[in-house]
């Protein structure tokens, strides 16, 4: 505060200038050093502060569109447990968020299901008609087949069945 007091006994363009100098310098302490030396030759604080808005608001959006693109073309990987293909998809649903694309609980569970392959393509076939589920019931019935895959081949049918049987009293 008194520093800004200091400034206003100067007048005119040497205040300007001043103020221009404080602004700059408490802009630059917001950057990290390697960002701040991208505009090193800027001196006017109002022109410094739209070049890094330009500069940075488009590398926002690059990253927001990346994410959800990310989301959208979700995959499980061979030999993925259902929990880590969830806690991926979840940490991908939370980035979407963080830079300001709202992914809907529904589109959520879109994504996580036609993501699903390989050992997965019947539950996924079947969870393509169940679009009532939520992400945590999606997690269970996935939990549930891939148990079923760890057993005897009659616990197997007996967990499609259920899950079939789930559909039905939906």
């Amino acid at each position: 505060m008194n520093q800004m007091k200091v400034i206003y006994k100067y007048s005119g363009e040497e205040n300007t200038r001043r103020i221009s100098e404080y602004l700059k310098a408490y802009i630059k302490l917001s950057l990290s050093d390697e960002q701040a030396l991208q505009f090193p030759a800027e001196n006017n604080a109002k022109i410094f502060w739209d070049k890094i808005k330009s500069t940075f608001t488009g590398q926002t959006e690059d990253r927001k569109i990346d994410a959800g693109n990310e989301l959208k073309n979700l995959q499980i990987n061979s030999n993925e447990l259902a929990n880590d293909y969830i806690a991926r998809e979840r940490c991908i649903a939370t980035k979407c968020h963080s830079l300001g694309l709202d992914v809907s609980p529904r589109e959520l569970v879109y994504y996580t299901v036609r993501g699903l392959g390989g050992k997965f393509v019947k539950v996924r076939d079947i969870l393509k008609t169940q679009r009532d589920k939520s992400i945590d019931e999606v997690l269970e019935i996935l939990r549930e087949e891939e148990t079923s895959f760890n057993s005897p081949s009659s616990t197997r049918a007996e967990g499609t069945i259920s899950l079939v049987h789930s559909f039905f009293e939906s």
